[in-house]
């Protein structure tokens, strides 16, 4: 693998990455590289072929110095690659084979992988959003809207940022097109999609569980053009976790956050910060144990923390 990073454009050409694999051609290994080649090399072990993809679209994002939109996009394959080597490194119960990128013969969009195990199927889309600008914005004015909600008219957009939730609308309904033919063609397919964002999880979690507009309350923002609500019924269950804060405080060489091991570090069960799971009000598919623990996810509350919890609008003080 290391090989085929060193004849890719990762260091051959201007590339986000290029300061840390470079490493490699005097025989030395930086940790955030060291990160990212050992979960490559555990998904080939239990993915033929998968680490060498995965390698690939690294690589492929290059060329363009300090481009933002390419930071973005390897951001987007990092979440890919935290979450793949997850479910592969699992011990799943009963487990029968992997499918890396699943594809049908109706669409070339597919999700990033399916789990057969236990009489079950498990299908896993990953997204993590554009948040490079929005990070710098957050925090300028003197208020940030979580929501939709009805105190968002009473602020103009001089003195409040405007919530982060189309995203969220916009990767179900990406995953729901993506599931749809799984779930027509499997009873026992279960679908999850995981959200990978920074450190302000209170975000996504407010665009789906704040009243009264958030996308999984009854009175959802998220409408079709006829005006009824989106219920992206082959959507079963939304995971969300702050792992792009460690890539991006990692890439750029500054202090491991939290209880953080290395870069690509998933995290322990019972340790902050915590993994939550939404199930989508509108599915009826039952959770496997398996999953729950493979990922290490609870329903969001109160005990995890105030960022763990629906919100409307945050104050900024500036000390």
């Amino acid at each position: 693998m290391i090989n085929v990073i060193l004849k890719s454009e990762i260091v051959s050409d201007w590339h986000w990455f290029n300061y840390h694999f470079n490493f490699y051609k005097g025989g030395f290994e930086h940790p955030f590289a060291k990160s990212i080649v050992d979960c490559l090399f555990d998904i080939g072990e239990k993915i033929e072929g998968a680490n060498i993809d995965l390698i690939k679209k690294l690589a492929a994002i290059h060329g363009v110095e300090k481009d933002k939109e390419h930071y973005e996009k390897l951001m987007q394959v990092l979440a890919e690659i935290l979450i793949i080597h997850k479910a592969a490194t699992y011990e799943w119960a009963d487990f029968e084979r992997f499918e890396y990128e699943p594809t049908t013969e109706f669409s070339n969009k597919n999700p990033e992988l399916n789990v057969h195990a236990g009489k079950n199927i498990i299908g896993i889309e990953v997204k993590s959003p554009k948040l490079l600008e929005y990070e710098t914005h957050r925090t300028l004015k003197p208020y940030q809207f979580t929501s939709r909600n009805p105190f968002i008219r009473s602020l103009s957009e001089e003195e409040a940022t405007l919530p982060r939730d189309n995203p969220v609308k916009d990767f179900l309904l990406s995953a729901d097109e993506k599931f749809a033919f799984f779930k027509t063609k499997y009873s026992n397919y279960i679908s999850v999609l995981y959200i990978v964002w920074d450190d302000f999880i209170n975000e996504p979690i407010s665009a789906l569980l704040s009243e009264p507009h958030g996308i999984f309350m009854s009175e959802s923002f998220a409408k079709d053009k006829s005006g009824a609500i989106l219920k992206f019924e082959n959507v079963d269950y939304v995971m969300i976790s702050r792992h792009r804060l460690q890539f991006q405080k990692m890439a750029g060489n500054e202090p491991f956050p939290d209880f953080i091991r290395h870069p690509m570090d998933y995290g322990q069960r019972d340790i902050f910060p915590f993994k939550v799971i939404i199930k989508n009000p509108y599915t009826k598919v039952d959770l496997t144990k398996d999953l729950i623990e493979c990922y290490q996810v609870f329903e969001p509350c109160m005990e995890m923390g105030a960022e763990y919890i629906p919100g409307d609008i945050i104050a900024w003080f500036h000390f």
